[in-house]
C-alpha cells in the first residue's frame, strides 16, 4: 500500500476513499472501524482529518495524478453537465408539447416516450448544476472571522 507524506495505512485508505467517493463520512467508515460511533461523531474526525496539511496534500496530489491521467479537465466536465442542463430544456419543452396535443398527460405511445427519452429530466440538471458547483468551489463554506470588542462600564454605587 502507498503510503506518502508520512500517513498512516489507515489514512491513505481514507484519503483515497474521499477521492473516490467525496464523501469525508464515508471515506471515514470504509478506513476505520465506526461500529459504535454516532453519525455526528464520524463526520467530525472526518472532518478533523481533512484539515490536516499532509492528508490535504496527499489528495490534491492523488487528484492531480488522476486529472493528468484521465486527460480530463474542469472545463471538459462543465461542459458535459452543461449539455445535460441544456437536454433538461428540451424535455420540459417536450412533455408540455406532448401533454398539450394528447389532452391527458399520463397517456402516451411508445414513440413519443422514446422521443422523451432523449432529453435529460429536471432532476438530472439539478444534479449536473450541484456538480458544477462543487467543482468550481461555489458550495464551499465561507470562513469568516468577526472582530468583536465588548465595552464593560463598571459602575461602582454612591
Amino acid at each position: 500500500m502507498k503510503n506518502n507524506n508520512n500517513l498512516t495505512p489507515k489514512q491513505v485508505v481514507f484519503s483515497d476513499q474521499y477521492i473516490i467517493t467525496g464523501s469525508a463520512s464515508e471515506a471515514y467508515r470504509i478506513a476505520f472501524d465506526c461500529e459504535n460511533m454516532k453519525s455526528t461523531t464520524i463526520h467530525s474526525r472526518a472532518c478533523e482529518l481533512l484539515k490536516k496539511e499532509k492528508i490535504m496534500s496527499y489528495i490534491k496530489e492523488e487528484q492531480d495524478k488522476l486529472i493528468k491521467q484521465t486527460d480530463v479537465t474542469k472545463q471538459v466536465v462543465i461542459d458535459k453537465l452543461m449539455s445535460i442542463v441544456e437536454r433538461s430544456e428540451g424535455y420540459l419543452e417536450a412533455v408540455e408539447k406532448l401533454q398539450s396535443s394528447d389532452g391527458n398527460k399520463y397517456k402516451t405511445d411508445k414513440s413519443k416516450l422514446y422521443l422523451l427519452s432523449n432529453f435529460c429530466k429536471t432532476s438530472d440538471a439539478i444534479n449536473a448544476l450541484k456538480q458544477i458547483s462543487k467543482m468550481l468551489g461555489f458550495d464551499a463554506p465561507v470562513k469568516m472571522e468577526l472582530d468583536q470588542s465588548v465595552v464593560i462600564n463598571i459602575v461602582k454605587p454612591d
